[in-house]
């Protein structure tokens, strides 16, 4: 069945949730709200510049959510650091520091450029005020404008690194439920097939059975499941949700279901497996089980009833190897337009691997061989179940 889970958050989430919701600025300006009370402890500072101080702190603080009101307002507060004393120390020039650092990690490049322009013409009317006389302040104004530079590169590195981040992320969320969609599209139309095969088994005989009845209604349901799990897997707009398909089918057990499956439908089966399975990872495995079914419904689905059909499987040490034959029906069914999706989804999944699928048709013959290396996966062989 389907179900969602949450994705694994990357190494950043935490500094991403921070930017993305103004708690960075409003941290920044905390812990320069401390050193500002620091200060004032120990030099006795009067009230006065101590007020503008956590006066620019706080608005600083809210430059995220009210990004023009606070902006103005820190601007008009600090303007007045032109008119106060040299003898003050204060620490509030460096809350402007604070939103271009913000602004350009969230890539609101416009109103980083509108305060960057404000607070330097501002912080230099402050370097012409604190310097003595006869004292250039091109040092200052220069100090100040390499510190912008760095806030710029910083918030422009970090705005490029989480958006390449994100869209590598939304790219292989599209990727993992195309194939998922690939999956449900070959399990509907297995379970769809087998409601096609019992109507017209119970049409040649002129009567439904109880079998017949119940394959069918088990069927039908469980398309109608499938059908709703591939909607809800194409209309899902969480990018932060992955959908999984649960409880794959290892190899062991698919041969066992499509050898009883097809055993039911009235072919004579003749099963060959050589090699040991636990030479396959997980990930082989259930890729192999799934072409597994879906050459099962194939079969059913096109070859001819009563006849022998044969399932040769072989896991050596390079590569896990399996063959399907049957005979096709003496009436064959008119080719969809469309072609076989089924056969394109297995090719497309062994392709992913580094294998092969080679199918081969004769008019009293229809076979299917694949060729997975093992080699090739990168998660470690493990014993499946």
């Amino acid at each position: 069945m389907m179900s969602r889970r949450r994705a694994a958050p990357d190494q950043v989430s935490w500094l991403a949730r921070m930017v993305d919701s103004g708690t960075l600025e409003a941290a920044l300006a905390g812990l320069l709200a401390v050193l500002v009370v620091l200060l004032d402890g120990l030099t006795a500072q009067p009230w006065q510049p101590v007020a503008l101080d956590l006066t620019a702190c706080v608005l600083a603080g809210l430059t995220p959510r009210w990004p023009r009101a606070a902006g103005v307002s820190l601007g008009a507060v600090l303007t007045l650091y032109v008119f106060i004393p040299a003898s003050w120390g204060t620490l509030g020039e460096y809350s402007l520091l604070i939103p271009i650092l913000g602004t350009g990690m969230r890539g609101s490049r416009r109103t980083r450029l509108f305060m960057t322009l404000a607070y330097f013409v501002i912080l230099c009317a402050e370097a012409v005020t604190d310097d003595p006389a006869g004292r250039t302040p091109v040092i200052g104004w220069i100090a100040w404008a390499v510190l912008i530079a760095v806030l710029w590169l910083i918030g422009n590195v970090y705005f490029a690194t989480i958006h390449a981040l994100r869209a590598g992320k939304k790219a292989e969320l599209v990727l993992q439920r195309q194939a998922l969609a690939r999956s449900l599209h070959d399990t509907v139309a297995r379970s769809l097939t087998r409601v096609v095969m019992a109507a017209e088994a119970a049409q040649l005989r002129g009567h439904a059975s109880g079998a017949d009845l119940a394959l069918i209604s088990d069927a039908a349901a469980r398309s109608t499941d499938e059908l709703r799990w591939l909607m809800a897997l194409l209309r899902d707009p969480d990018e932060d949700a992955e959908l999984n398909v649960e409880d794959p089918t290892p190899l062991d057990r698919a041969l066992t279901e499509a050898q009883t499956d097809l055993a039911s439908h009235g072919f004579v089966v003749a099963m060959s497996a050589e090699g040991g399975f636990e030479r396959l990872s997980r990930t082989q495995s259930e890729l192999l089980g799934a072409i597994a079914a879906e050459a099962c419904g194939n079969i059913v689905k096109h070859a001819e009833p009563g006849t022998a059909c044969a399932i040769i499987v072989k896991v050596g040490e390079q590569d896990a190897e399996m063959v399907f034959v049957n005979r096709p029906r003496s009436e064959a069914r008119e080719p969809s337009r469309f072609g076989s999706m089924g056969l394109s989804n297995v090719r497309g999944r062994v392709e992913q691997l580094g294998g092969e699928l080679v199918v081969e048709r004769q008019p009293d013959q229809w076979s299917a061989r694949v060729r997975v290396p093992l080699a090739q996966d990168g998660s470690p062989p493990e014993k499946v179940a």
